[in-house]
């Protein structure tokens, strides 16, 4: 079990990048001069005309994947509106919208959808990984809040499910956070099971 299913690491230190690593540029790369004589004033209008564009389902998944990825969690919210399918949805690693906010610990996303859908936390990627697996994972013990906000929206009997939940791996979110040595959600996550035991 020394291979992490949420990010793939196997804790083997970084080597150093080779003098020469095939990456080659050539006189045909545009110069920042090249670049700033490009007109970019009509992208604007073809960005909010792909936003709103409900003509094709498959390309505002893609939207909305891409909006979680790169933060906008106002055009994630908006486009999440227009239909709950799109919540059912998964990418290609299995990830829902609702896990794919989880891996990169976006809180309000993640509070959305659990305000509206609680039963969406079930959900878990090809791995098997649920949302306390993928936010177990997040560095630095920086989702606890997102974790204190999950459990605030759920019952006792789903928070026990997902913590003892586990990937194909065997892997409940504990281990995975004990392997990133985030010691805080270790805590928080037996204080859980500890708090739903005695009930």
């Amino acid at each position: 079990m020394d291979k992490c299913l949420n990010c793939n690491s196997n804790k083997r230190p970084f080597t150093d990048v080779e003098e020469d690593d095939g990456i080659h540029l050539n006189d045909s790369t545009p110069s920042a001069m090249d670049q700033q004589e490009f007109d970019f004033s009509h992208i604007g209008n073809v960005i909010t005309a792909a936003r709103v564009s409900p003509t094709n389902r498959i390309d505002l998944f893609s939207q909305l994947e891409n909006a979680i990825q790169q933060g906008d969690i106002d055009l994630a919210i908006k486009l999440i509106k227009q239909t709950r399918s799109f919540l059912e949805r998964a990418n290609d690693q299995g990830e829902t919208p609702l896990l794919m906010a989880a891996k990169l610990n976006q809180n309000r996303l993640i509070s959305a959808i659990l305000k509206k859908y609680p039963e969406f936390a079930k959900q878990v990627d090809k791995q098997g990984n649920n949302l306390l697996h993928l936010l177990a994972n997040v560095s630095e013990n920086k989702a606890r809040t997102t974790i204190d906000h999950v459990f605030i929206l759920l019952d006792d009997q789903m928070k026990k499910q997902l913590i003892l939940g586990r990937n194909q791996l065997g892997q409940t979110p504990e281990y995975v956070a004990r392997y990133h040595r985030n010691m805080e959600y270790i805590d928080f996550f037996n204080l859980q099971i500890n708090f739903s035991d005695n009930r």
